[in-house]
Order: C-alpha cells, then structure tokens, then sequence
C-alpha cells in the first residue's frame, strides 16, 4: 500500500515537471503592442482589454476575417496561439436645431467619416450655415471627421424684403386718432405673440404715452404710468446683443420693446420712433412699423413736457388687433 502511494506522489510530481507553457500573442490592430503571455496550464487568469479610438472592443478570437472562436478566460489553453481583437466602430448621432426652418430627422453617422451638408429652409431667410454652438459663433466645419454625437445649430439671414405683416395693430387715442402698426412675427415671433396676447387681453386699454421725448421716441404700456409697471412677467429679448438675429432697424415709425438693463426684462412697455435712432440696433427689440398715422405720432411727440411726461396726457382708448398672415 505504502508503495502504491509513493508511486502516485512520484506521477504527480512528474506531471507537474512536464507541464507545459504556451505562448499566447495578441494582434489588437490598435497601433499599441500588447506583450505576450506565458500559460502555464489550461487556463489564463486575466486578458488585456485594449482601446482604439472610435471603436467598441468586442472580444478576442482565434482567426480573423472572419472572426471565429471567440476566446474567454474559460478558453482551455493547448498549445501556442495568436488573439486578434475584434471591434465595431462606433457610431453617432447627429441632431439638427434648424432654429425654426423645416424639420430635420436626426441621422445616424460613423465615426471618422464626414457629414454631408444638408440644407434647411425659412421663408423669408437665406440659411448661412450650420454651428456648433446655440449662440452661433463656431461653425461646423464639414471637412472634419465625425468622432462624437452632435447637435448643429442653423444660422439665418432674414430677407427683410421678403417679410410680410403677420398682424395689423390699431391704436384708437382718446380724441379718436389712429396709429396702424404692422407687426412682424418672422423678425420678432416671441415679442410679437406677446405683444398681441397683451392688445387681446386689453392690456393696453386707457394706457398713456407716458414718455415723450422729440426727435427721439414715444413710449406707452405701462400700467403704473411712470415708467416702473408691467404685466408681471418678462419676455426673451430678441436682438443680436442677446444672440438673436434681428434686422429691423430703429428708424422712424419703427416700434420696439423698452426694457431695463437686463436683456430679457421686457414685459408690456413699447416706443415708437419720432426719428431714426439705428444706435439702437441690436439692443433692443423692433417688432413692427407704423404703417398709418404718423401724423399721431408726431403730434405726440410735439406736445408739452416736464421731464419728457406730457404736460396733458395723450391716452390711448382701445387697441386692437387682426391677423393678416398666417
């Protein structure tokens, strides 16, 4: 018995003299060299998990082209071998903000490829391009290659000449004087929705011009009358200072939004234009020109003031509204 135990022992420590290593060499077609491993032993402990910009790594397999017998850490090791890393290149999507121009389906796009360009349309405006950026200062470059998932914002040129009146304002005074004002939403749609949710309202109702200045401007729609009241709220501000495009130019008859210091603080207050003030381009938001009764205007901005309030108030009755476009 005890020689059956000593012959078992002298096998055991035979086997484990003749076990053999193998070599296993890995190909991961990534530019960076993976060192070789030695196996001693059916089974290998660990595999490297290399990287290769713009793809997913998907395993190690034992032939290539195509890839088959994918090898694991279960993989009984037998003799010599060479791995090659499998990967699947990525694959990005690419959205479009056409800032209100036709709609646009989001794409799918490999990674190292090229985009195409694609073009939205806008009535009334001739597209420039598209930007990486919402405040439209970098623009993509389409000769670069894709290597992650992006949104592209369109940039647009209104062709003012190509802008239609989307809605007709009439301003009754109390002796019964007319002001129209043709009010564009293309250039405006955020001031101009409020503006007319304001006349529909009756907001402006029985309202003062309760700052006259000549040869400048005339403002009105405050309800405290003094140049500190509002309807509550404040709206985005919509010129070029506050990333908006807006072309209409502060010339005489032009109406625009007054607001304080802040951009976006606008709410119910307006002015017309006495005379041109383009200084005030890009900073404030013109939203329409007065298209009737510009004789008002200047019989408002001709009366009497102490401290630019009219020495007689010059009040507004009714204001209403139509749509002409829509």
């Amino acid at each position: 018995m005890k020689k059956f135990i000593w012959v078992l022992i002298l096998l055991t420590i035979l086997t484990g003299c003749h076990s053999k290593t193998y070599t296993i060499n890995f190909e991961a077609d990534n530019g960076v060299e993976i060192n070789s491993i030695q196996v001693k032993g059916k089974k290998i402990a660990d595999l490297p998990i290399p990287n290769k910009d713009g793809y997913s790594f998907e395993g190690w397999y034992t032939s290539k082209n195509p890839y088959t017998n994918e090898f694991t850490l279960k993989t009984s090791v037998n003799s010599d071998i060479t791995l090659y890393a499998k990967w699947q290149i990525k694959e990005y999507t690419i959205n479009f903000n056409t800032n209100g121009g036709s709609e646009l389906p989001s794409i799918k796009q490999l990674h190292g490829t090229n985009l195409s360009m694609i073009e939205p349309t806008k009535r009334a405006h001739t597209f420039l391009g598209w930007y990486q950026d919402e405040e439209l200062t970098v623009p993509y470059d389409f000769t670069s290659t894709v290597n992650k998932d992006l949104t592209l914002y369109a940039k647009w040129k209104i062709r003012y000449e190509d802008v239609t009146a989307s809605h007709i304002v009439t301003m009754e005074m109390e002796d019964g004087s007319i002001i129209k004002i043709e009010l564009y939403e293309e250039i405006a749609p955020i001031t101009v929705a409020n503006f007319v949710k304001l006349v529909e309202d009756g907001f402006y109702d029985g309202l003062t011009f309760h700052r006259v200045i000549k040869g400048f401007m005339i403002q009105g729609g405050d309800p405290l009358g003094n140049g500190m009241g509002g309807p509550g709220y404040s709206i985005k501000g919509e010129f070029s200072a506050n990333g908006v495009e807006n072309p209409l130019k502060h010339e005489r008859g032009v109406i625009s939004m007054a607001r304080s210091r802040d951009y976006d603080s606008a709410g119910s207050q307006f002015f017309i234009m006495h005379q041109d003030a383009t200084y005030l381009d890009g900073q404030y938001a013109a939203f329409g020109r007065v298209v009737e009764g510009l004789d008002v205007v200047d019989q408002i901005a001709n009366v009497i003031t102490i401290k630019d309030r009219p020495y007689e108030e010059q009040r507004l009755s009714t204001v209403t509204v139509i749509i002409v476009n829509n």
